[in-house]
C-alpha cells in the first residue's frame, strides 16, 4: 500500500543499455533510454497549468505556493572516534587489526538535513499544480540569470527567451496520468517500477541539467515521491 506518510526521496543511477519489462524505448529528443515515450498520454491542459491561451506563456496570477514550515531539526552531532577490530590477511597470516576513525553518532539527523536540501520547497502532499508552479519558478529564475548574463547582446537575449519558452512548454508536455488506455510506454523505461496504471497516479518530470532528470510522482493528486535519475556522465570514470 502506498501512502504519503512513508515515502522517501529516491536516487537512481541511470545506466546505459536496454531496460524494460517488454523491450527498449528511447527519449525522442535525445535518443536516451532514460525515459519512456509519453506520446498520446493524457496530460495537464494549458488551463490546468495556468498557460495563457494566446501566447502559450505561463500566466502569473500573483498567487504564491504555500510552503509548509518543517519542524526544526536537532543540530548535527559532532563526529566521534570509534574503533573496530577487523580481520586482515589470508590463512596463517590472518590477524586481527584495530582500526579507529571518526564516525557520525547520529546519521539519521545528517540524512534528514541532506533530504531537506534535496527537497527544497517541495513538500509531500503538494498538488500537481503547485509542484508545476514551483518548477516553473525555477525556470523563471534561470531565465533571469541568462538575461543578466546576456547583457546588451541581442542574440543572447533572444536565445534566453527561446530557452524559457521551450522549457515551459516541455514542462507542460512532461506530465502524464498513468492510464493503461492511454497506451503510454513508460512501462519500458527507467521508472517502470515506480508507478501503477489505473491507480490515480500521475507524474511531472523535468530535465534539471544534461545529466540529471527529476520525476515527481503523485497519488490522488498529491506528491508522494521524487525520483532522481543521474546519467553515468555525472561521474566520469
Amino acid at each position: 500500500m502506498r501512502t504519503l506518510a512513508c515515502t522517501i526521496l529516491t536516487l537512481s543511477l541511470a545506466l546505459g543499455g536496454g531496460c524494460g519489462k517488454k523491450g527498449n524505448t528511447v527519449d525522442p529528443d535525445t535518443g536516451s533510454n532514460l525515459v519512456g515515450d509519453f506520446s498520446g498520454s493524457e496530460s495537464l491542459s494549458e488551463d490546468d497549468l495556468g498557460f495563457d491561451s494566446e501566447d502559450g506563456e505561463l500566466e502569473d496570477d500573483g498567487s504564491e505556493v504555500e510552503v509548509a514550515a518543517l519542524p526544526e531539526l536537532p543540530k548535527p552531532a559532532k563526529p566521534v572516534k570509534k574503533c573496530v577490530t577487523v580481520k586482515e590477511g589470508e590463512g596463517k597470516n590472518k590477524k586481527s587489526v584495530k582500526k579507529c576513525g571518526p564516525v557520525d553518532p547520529k546519521p539519521e539527523i545528517s540524512a534528514s538535513y541532506g533530504a531537506r536540501t534535496l527537497m527544497g520547497d517541495f513538500r509531500w502532499g503538494m498538488s500537481t499544480t503547485d509542484v508545476f508552479k514551483l518548477i516553473s519558478r525555477e525556470i523563471e529564475k534561470e531565465y533571469q540569470e541568462r538575461q543578466t548574463k546576456a547583457g546588451d547582446d541581442a542574440m543572447a537575449q533572444d536565445s534566453a527567451r527561446a530557452w524559457r519558452t521551450e522549457a515551459l512548454q516541455d514542462l507542460k508536455a512532461n506530465h502524464i496520468r498513468f492510464k493503461a488506455a492511454s497506451k503510454h510506454r513508460w512501462g519500458v523505461s527507467l521508472i517502470q517500477f515506480e508507478y501503477e496504471d489505473d491507480a490515480e497516479e500521475e507524474m511531472l518530470w523535468v530535465k534539471a541539467n544534461p545529466t540529471l532528470r527529476k520525476f515527481y510522482f503523485f497519488k490522488d493528486g498529491r506528491l508522494w515521491k521524487i525520483f532522481y535519475a543521474y546519467s553515468p556522465d555525472t561521474w566520469p570514470g
